[in-house]
């Protein structure tokens, strides 16, 4: 496995696990009281952040890894 097909299999990773802790913090800010709100919605989008940068390292090793 090449260090590119690695980046993007780790990519792939942390975009799945940060989408179930986006999920969670959504779920969670839902039926959160107020102060708790805040908290999970400042984690949801540090989390959503961590789910963009993780599809653009997939798209830049998916052009390292392409044979054409």
């Amino acid at each position: 496995m090449t260090s590119a097909q690695k980046f993007r299999f780790w990519s792939a990773i942390s975009a799945i696990v940060s989408i179930v802790l986006v999920a969670g913090c959504v779920i969670g800010a839902i039926w959160a009281s107020p102060p708790v709100f805040v908290i999970l919605s400042k984690m949801g989008a540090t989390f959503f952040v961590i789910f963009l940068l993780s599809l653009f390292i997939q798209n830049v090793a998916k052009g390292y890894c392409s044979d054409d």
